[in-house]
């Protein structure tokens, strides 16, 4: 049985017919590989690999709703917070939290989640959103962070641009005692330092 390059789908067949017969070369091997064809899986390999692509897409979809929910969640507790300066006729200036770092132990929005969601408490008029913050990772080295807060420096930047209504981002905090001197670097304009000043926390046994 011949292989030719021009007819793709004589290549599946030798390929099945070889691999039946255990004696499928490197040089069918890589010419398929050329074309994207792989060798026929078994029945067994078959079903590892569904079960392993339907494993997949339930919890890209579990992922996807724990995310709606959390956006649902945020947009609640925005409105609760518009509900009660209304009482007392106050306005409200709020940060808004980004998970940059995307750590599941932390919380805040995604980057691609923020301008959305701003646009749309935008609308509140006892809240005004004045700035971004995040808590990055705790890192051995400062630099390590670096990267972080050069994005949410720019994400405020690009907030800035678009002149939304009742927003003035403005104030970009992030940075620890660890890495606040990055972080001043990079934009911030408030830092958390509580460890530094006033040493490491201790917590009841």
């Amino acid at each position: 049985m011949s292989l030719k390059l021009n007819e793709p789908r004589n290549i599946r067949g030798v390929i099945s017919y070889k691999r039946s017969f255990g004696d499928l070369n490197e040089k069918h091997l890589k010419v398929a590989q050329t074309i994207g064809i792989r060798p026929l899986a078994s029945r067994e390999e078959a079903e590892k690999l569904k079960a392993a692509a339907a494993k997949e897409k339930e919890a890209a979809k579990k992922k996807a709703e724990a995310a709606k929910k959390k956006e649902a969640e945020k947009k609640k507790a925005a409105a609760a917070k518009e509900k009660e300066a209304a009482k007392k006729n106050c306005i409200v200036n709020i940060t808004v939290e980004v998970n940059v770092a995307q750590e599941d132990t932390k919380f805040g929005l995604k980057t691609e989640e923020v301008l959305p969601f701003i646009e749309e408490i935008s609308k509140f008029k006892h809240i005004k959103v004045c700035g971004l913050m995040t808590i990055a990772p705790y890192v051995p080295d400062a630099e390590q962070n670096r990267p972080i807060f050069a994005v949410l420096k720019q994400l405020l930047v690009d907030i800035a641009a678009k002149n939304i209504d009742n927003v003035n981002v403005s104030m970009l905090s992030m940075g620890m005692t660890n890495d606040y001197e990055v972080a001043i670097e990079e934009g911030a304009t408030m830092v958390r330092v509580g460890t530094g000043i006033f040493g490491e926390r201790q917590y009841a046994h």
